[in-house]
């Protein structure tokens, strides 16, 4: 990969051998107004007309181009390509170039923030995501518009959080013991969240489909019950995701 920096040198005119797949345009600080573009004879010609300047990418049209090969400062250049290659006529995309190494989260990372300006290298995160730009970006939700170099995409994905854990295992072996005309004591094994990562926080009880208590604790009394009546208590276990199936 190459980047071609665009710089101010009075009266010259660069020819540029450039391959779209892999190489990028540096526009630095460049606004819209210092600069044309357009296709001549199929090739892209950059124009700087007040300083008598051109860039012409050799072999290569709009089409040929991305987002993904542009690079700037200033928002306006990205507003002035982004409607140039709108209006290029369609062509298949270059095959993308291979992703780069994934960049590990950094204590720098900030919270994404629409009105927030970023430059390519800088990372975010949100809902526990976290994104690298690849240039220049404002206003641009890393949730949708992130992809790797090649996709004409502002962000890319670095790292996810944790996915969520699951729910636990079904509480086995409820049986009641000590019953008397008032009271019985019920137990049953442990339960266990798949996977790891997660914990049992603790259990309901339910009594005739309604739910009585919830405890941390593998045994429970039900007391307060009427002699001659029959009862049927299940047991759910818990965690962060949710509960398991009754018992």
């Amino acid at each position: 990969m190459s980047t071609v920096n665009i710089v101010w040198n009075w009266g010259t005119n660069s020819s540029i051998d450039f391959n779209p797949a892999t190489d990028i345009l540096d526009f630095g600080w460049f606004a819209a107004n210092q600069f044309t573009i357009s296709e001549v004879n199929g090739t892209v010609v950059i124009a700087i007309p007040s300083n008598h300047q051109t860039y012409t990418l050799q072999n290569t049209t709009l089409s040929d181009l991305h987002l993904s090969n542009i690079v700037a400062k200033d928002a306006s250049a990205i507003g002035a390509w982004q409607s140039a290659l709108a209006s290029a006529p369609l062509s298949p995309p270059p095959s993308p170039a291979p992703a780069p190494p994934a960049v590990p989260p950094t204590s720098g990372a900030t919270t994404w923030s629409a009105s927030s300006i970023y430059t390519a290298g800088m990372t975010v995160t949100e809902n526990g995501v976290t994104y690298n730009a690849n240039w220049w970006t404002q206003g641009a939700d890393p949730a949708h518009n992130n992809g790797g170099l090649g996709t004409g995409q502002p962000w890319t994905i670095v790292s996810t959080a944790n996915p969520s854990p699951a729910v636990p295992t079904v509480p086995t072996g409820l049986s009641a013991a000590a019953t008397s005309s008032s009271a019985t004591t019920l137990s049953w094994n442990a339960s266990s969240v798949p996977g790891g990562g997660a914990i049992v926080t603790g259990y309901a009880i339910f009594e005739n489909g309604q739910q009585i208590a919830t405890l941390a604790a593998t045994t429970y009394t039900a007391s307060n019950l009427a002699a001659d009546t029959s009862y049927t208590f299940a047991v759910a276990a818990l965690d962060a995701a949710g509960s398991s199936v009754e018992s």
